[in-house]
Order: C-alpha cells, then sequence, then structure tokens
C-alpha cells in the first residue's frame, strides 16, 4: 500500500510511506520519508528511491494499491 499523512506539530510535513502484507496477513512499514508537502513530485521522488533500493517491481511481481487517482 501507499499512503500520506499530514504531521502536526511545529515542523509540519507529510509522510509518505509503503505497506506491505506477509504470508499470515500482517502488515507491516517497508519505508517511509518526511516531505515538505504530498503533491506529484514529491511522491515521483519517493517511489523513485523506492524503486532504486528494491528493484524493478514488474520484474518482483509485486502489486501496488494506493487511493490516489491517476492524474
Amino acid at each position: 500500500g501507499l499512503d500520506g499523512c499530514h504531521l502536526k506539530g511545529r515542523f509540519g510535513g507529510q509522510i509518505l510511506a509503503t505497506t506491505s502484507r506477509d504470508g499470515n496477513d500482517n502488515i507491516f512499514p517497508v519505508a517511509l520519508t518526511v516531505v515538505e508537502q504530498e503533491n506529484n513530485d514529491s511522491w515521483v521522488w519517493f517511489l523513485q528511491q523506492f524503486s532504486d533500493d528494491i528493484g524493478n517491481p514488474d520484474e518482483l511481481n509485486f502489486v501496488f494499491i494506493s487511493d490516489r487517482q491517476k492524474v
């Protein structure tokens, strides 16, 4: 899963995160980052960094789920 949430407090910003499920149906965090605001540029940057770390998702047979509509 991919999602973002607001940070309230002194510095603000957004957390962008990826989560996954294991074989026992437990959800766990895979990667996260803090950005100034949730927008296309920050998501593209985050997902490029994530892809560099895990490799090409097509070759790994991963499925990504997001509540964001394609723009």
